[in-house]
């Protein structure tokens, strides 16, 4: 029988947990279970969960809370939750966002009609706390006029994960294939988009389904980096792209094309190192020669600046 879970990680929620969960309640198609794991708050989010649940002890949906006996951090938590269930589809949850009511309903409508989509990302509406910085949201909005429903494609820059964990739908066979090569310190959003689309699995709906909260203590917001920051994601994205070869030998669905790609993005990170570490210009022109592999076009010139002016931060 297939089902529905929203796993919901919690820290120091209390000024939004509970209109999150007021909005998994109001879902039209209701998830079978939550489960929510509170990584050792120091507010009130623990009280807030349990007299919640208390409060809905006649939903049809079961519940599950837990408080860690230590931090372990997002990450962790993440990782521990999503892969201790067994639903047919798992949909990972902030503690601040709040869910449209056709989220689940319409996402579970496009796996079922989808078999090979391993993941399913919807768009998302940002919204922001008065005096919170404005940034990127992380998700990026459909072009008006583009489908509905599109499958995203193996490309070089696949490494920079452009939609939210709180955006997914993630079939839990899939999940089971991936764990063996999921390290505890990678974020959950980053691992599991990534080995979607190395094996072809991964689709967007362009569909605004989560209105996603903004403000100073976003996890995902982008800090002021420094050269030491640039080569702690640098080894990063090494030790990813090791488990990231194992996954793609070992899966049938992915093909040659991405161990390929995985194999230049190799080479390019190693050149990222050689430039950071040593300023070296050969490095630095292989940098510029595989530009292909960054984000944006700064990236390289970023990297060079980085290695040549001491004392650079951005």
């Amino acid at each position: 029988m297939k089902s529905v879970a929203v796993v919901l990680s919690t820290y120091n929620g209390s000024r939004y947990v509970r209109k999150q969960l007021d909005s998994l309640l109001s879902q039209r198609k209701l998830p079978d279970s939550i489960v929510i794991s509170d990584d050792c708050s120091t507010d009130e989010t623990p009280k807030i969960v349990r007299d919640f649940i208390a409060e809905h002890q006649d939903s049809p949906v079961s519940f599950e809370f837990s408080v860690n006996d230590k931090n372990i951090g997002w990450k962790a938590n993440f990782r521990r939750l999503i892969s201790h269930c067994e639903a047919t589809y798992i949909f990972p949850c902030d503690q601040d966002d709040i869910w449209n009511p056709n989220k689940i309903e319409s996402m579970v409508e496009v796996m079922e009609s989808n078999p090979d989509f391993d993941l399913l990302a919807c768009s998302v509406e940002p919204f922001y706390e008065e005096g919170s910085r404005k940034s990127d949201a992380g998700s990026v909005e459909a072009a008006l006029g583009a489908d509905r429903l599109e499958r995203d494609q193996l490309r070089p820059d696949f490494m920079y994960v452009r939609h939210p964990g709180c955006s997914y739908c993630v079939r839990g066979a899939f999940v089971k294939r991936v764990l063996p090569y999921w390290e505890s310190t990678y974020p959950h959003d980053a691992v599991l988009w990534r080995y979607a689309v190395l094996e072809d699995g991964a689709a967007v709906l362009n569909q605004r389904l989560v209105r996603f909260r903004r403000h100073d203590g976003n996890a995902s917001d982008r800090k002021k980096q420094t050269k030491a920051d640039r080569l702690a994601d640098v080894d990063y994205y090494i030790d990813f792209v090791e488990h990231a070869k194992r996954f793609v030998e070992a899966d049938e669905r992915c093909g040659s094309e991405s161990l390929s790609l995985l194999l230049s993005c190799e080479e390019w990170l190693d050149a990222r190192k050689r430039l950071l570490e040593a300023g070296s210009i050969g490095a630095a022109v292989a940098c510029l020669r595989n530009r292909r592999f960054y984000k944006t076009t700064r990236g390289p010139l970023l990297d060079i600046a980085f290695a040549w002016l001491e004392g650079l931060s951005v």
